[in-house]
């Protein structure tokens, strides 16, 4: 102990034990006078941030700044390094031998139980982190919202019982149960510990901290984020509670004996994307769902699969499984047409698109690149007769299917008018990060009945999905089955669809 107080401070308290570090800071600041956190921070340490929530990060991370306030607090430069963190390069702390993402601590406002104020007076630290809704000793939702006058409850409040617009005391306010699930679930996330997941097999799968973070995360990004493949690194601290509460909810669905059973939350992947269940190839909800689980979430593959389907799907083979052996060898691109059974400007176009490599001299082409090519050519391309399924219109023989605008994934050849998938997906996708769900249906039409009004619905059609993602519709409806056809326009913006359309 490293005794010696220094000025700050004339009324001296230590921290309790399990209450946040802005929690304590907020009631030190308002026992000494101090308008909050912030006041007390620029007064007494080299901290300086523009709000009281960047000022408590950054001092989670100085350890001489920590030091400087414990000795004002309580005059031990120990008493409060216990909360230092090391920072980790992608905005996450390392705390408590866990990476603790920025994203898992509330910033834009915070939270309180009033049992606990009125019984204890001090914050607890399991109410810093967004993932955390429900009080673990009571049983009831948080508040991250004064009851009197409905402002958020934030950092910048100069007293830790009292709202900061009209001064109400959080104390006296009402706290809706909890189910005994919800309360688990919150317990999970507060101590900070590794998970026990359960996916396609018998086998539980036990996952530190993070991963946790990561899937609740991933729960709460809605379906534009979803279509337009982006995870936003500030998202969950900014909620409000009643968003986050959805998702404590969803977990506590499939927490049982301590595990989360996750093929249970596949229905809410599936759930969010619906829309692409017009796109006529079975893996399209599968392999979109695995690209934001895995790809931009980091989730684990085996979690990620559970996450995505709700049954377990075969994977991929490596080439010496399907062959039970040696696989055979193909020096040439004959070879390798008689092989994937198609002509060799399709084995041409397989190498532009990259799809092949071409072997260097004296060697043979990959087996496991040419069963990946054959796959492409059985899931990643459609057929004309499926994008008009997609499409919603009939198209009337390979001219049409030649006039849609999208580019034929093998031009080399003119009789092969399908469409390879992956540019499909980035129209629909689009689509589907653009549409309003909550636009009044009343005075709408749809593009495939605009489409028929003319003489070439097909090209009416696409230029209408065009003028879509163009922004110049104020705002547009999608109906299901999700087909491009079932897309809705304001009727008094129909003009900008039909426009240079000859009538029907």
């Amino acid at each position: 102990m490293t005794a010696g107080f220094l000025p700050g401070c004339y009324k001296n308290f230590p921290q309790e034990t399990g209450e946040s570090l802005p929690g304590y800071l907020l009631r030190l600041s308002h026992a000494n006078g101090y308008d909050g956190i912030a006041d007390l921070l620029r007064a007494c340490t080299g901290v300086r941030k523009a709000s009281a929530a960047q000022m408590v990060h950054a001092l989670r991370l100085s350890e001489n700044d920590l030091k400087t306030m414990s000795r004002v607090a309580v005059g031990d430069d120990r008493h409060l390094v216990h909360h230092l963190g090391f920072a980790i390069i992608d905005g996450a702390i390392g705390l408590h031998n866990t990476r603790v993402d920025d994203d898992a601590w509330l910033a834009g406002r915070a939270q309180v139980c009033p049992r606990c104020l009125a019984a204890r007076g001090v914050l607890l630290e399991e109410w810093d982190f967004a993932l955390v809704t429900v009080c673990t000793e009571h049983g009831s939702l948080l508040l991250d919202e004064c009851q009197e006058c409905g402002g958020a409850i934030t950092w910048n409040r100069s007293h830790p019982s009292h709202c900061e617009h009209c001064g109400a005391d959080f104390r006296h306010a009402n706290a809706n149960a909890a189910q005994s699930a919800e309360v688990d679930v919150a317990g999970d996330f507060a101590a900070v510990a590794p998970f026990r997941f359960l996916g396609h097999g018998a086998e539980g799968l036990t996952q530190q901290w993070d991963a946790g973070f990561r899937i609740f995360k991933g729960l709460a990004l809605n379906r534009r984020h979803w279509a337009a493949v982006e995870v936003p690194p500030k998202y969950l601290r900014d909620m409000s509670l009643s968003e986050r509460h959805q998702v404590t909810q969803l977990l506590a669905r499939v927490r049982h004996d301590g595990s989360y059973h996750l093929p249970a939350l596949a229905g809410h992947t599936e759930t969010i994307l619906e829309p692409l269940r017009s796109i006529p190839k079975p893996t399209a909800i599968r392999k979109h769902a695995m690209r934001i689980w895995q790809g931009e979430l980091g989730i684990p593959r085996p979690l990620a699969e559970a996450l995505s389907y709700s049954m377990p799907f075969s994977d991929e083979p490596p080439g010496h499984e399907v062959f039970q052996g040696r696989p055979p060898s193909f020096y040439s691109n004959e070879a390798v047409a008689d092989f994937l059974g198609v002509s060799g400007p399709t084995v041409h176009a397989l190498i532009k698109a990259r799809k092949i490599a071409i072997p260097a001299m004296g060697e043979a082409f990959d087996i496991d690149e040419l069963l990946g090519a054959q796959r492409f050519l059985s899931d990643g391309l459609l057929t004309p007769a499926e994008l008009a399924m997609l499409l919603g219109i009939p198209l009337f023989g390979a001219d049409d299917a030649g006039e849609t605008g999208l580019p034929s994934w093998n031009p080399r050849n003119n009789s092969d008018r399908r469409i390879e998938l992956g540019v499909v997906m980035e129209y629909h996708l689009q689509l589907l990060a653009k549409f309003d769900e909550h636009v009044p249906l009343a005075g709408m039409v749809s593009l495939g009945k605009l489409a028929t009004r003319t003489t070439k619905p097909l090209d009416t059609l696409i230029r209408g999905v065009k003028v879509l993602l163009s922004g110049a519709v104020g705002s547009f409806a999608w109906s299901r089955p999700f087909r491009w056809a079932d897309l809705l326009v304001p009727e008094d913006e129909a003009n900008l669809i039909l426009a240079g359309a000859q009538q029907a």
